[in-house]
């Protein structure tokens, strides 16, 4: 498949992959499953802080905002097999569950692009997760 979301001429539409997802009206999700049987909440909190930080920073996005999705993980129990999904439905609202339990929707257009960076962005943490959604993608749209 070519690439008919930007520029790019890849088979794979790795490059196309954090357009698509940044986009409001595109709805998606992200699943995470602790697979470290010994992860503390400060561990977890410190991690994303040190991603998502900046980048609420860039788009002028309050302090509270960070605070508030913090929150949301207040005496969670970080397990092994802990499952965290966020979702966006609606322009920016992004809906948190722990282990299948709704726990807060944070209205935040910066929040859900900074988070979904986190792993389809630019300098995602991992670039064969990226990949691996990219080319799930791409078989999505092909078929």
């Amino acid at each position: 498949m070519w690439c008919t979301f930007g520029t790019c001429c890849c088979c794979c539409c790795c490059c196309c992959v954090a357009e698509l997802v940044s986009d409001t009206h595109f709805e998606r999700s992200l699943r995470l499953v602790i697979s470290f049987g010994s992860l503390k909440r400060a561990q977890f909190l410190n991690a994303l802080e040190e991603r998502l930080k900046p980048e609420l920073a860039k788009a002028k996005e309050p302090d509270s905002t960070l605070k508030a999705f913090a929150g949301l993980f207040d005496g969670v129990n970080f397990k092994k097999g802990t499952e965290l999904a966020f979702a966006t439905h609606h322009q920016g609202q992004l809906v948190t569950q722990i282990d299948g339990k709704q726990v807060g929707s944070i209205q935040s257009p910066a929040l859900v692009k900074a988070l979904f960076d986190i792993y389809v962005g630019p300098d995602p943490v991992s670039t064969d997760a990226k990949s691996s959604i990219a080319k799930g993608l791409a078989a999505l749209i092909n078929e």
